[in-house]
């Protein structure tokens, strides 16, 4: 801190800390922190107020299923990969086709 002329900042530090934690604890799911800059501002920028928690942790949290795939894209998928686009099992000339299936 010394060599670039800043000031000890130890709520930027525990900002840092908390947020090392928070993603220690849910490393097995790889999460990410795009907010980083809008919670801990490079200095000399004043710090925010920040409820403590990250957006990430929250979508996950929130468990939100992803939106379901059109009609149109599954008919597109199923029909490049040779698969009954209702059941998703390989169908005739599929290279695993299997007549046991």
């Amino acid at each position: 801190m010394y060599f670039m002329a800043q000031e000890e900042d130890l709520q930027r530090a525990e900002r840092y800390k908390l947020i090392s934690k928070i993603l220690g604890d849910w490393s097995y799911a790889n999460p990410s922190v795009p907010e980083i800059n809008e919670i801990v501002p490079l200095p000399p920028a004043r710090l925010p107020t920040w409820d403590g928690k990250l957006k990430w942790i929250e979508e996950r949290k929130a468990n939100i299923p992803p939106p379901k795939p059109s009609e149109a894209l599954i008919e597109l998928l199923a029909k490049a990969m040779v698969l009954d686009p209702k059941t998703g099992k390989p169908m005739p000339g599929s290279p695993v086709y299997s007549k046991e299936d």
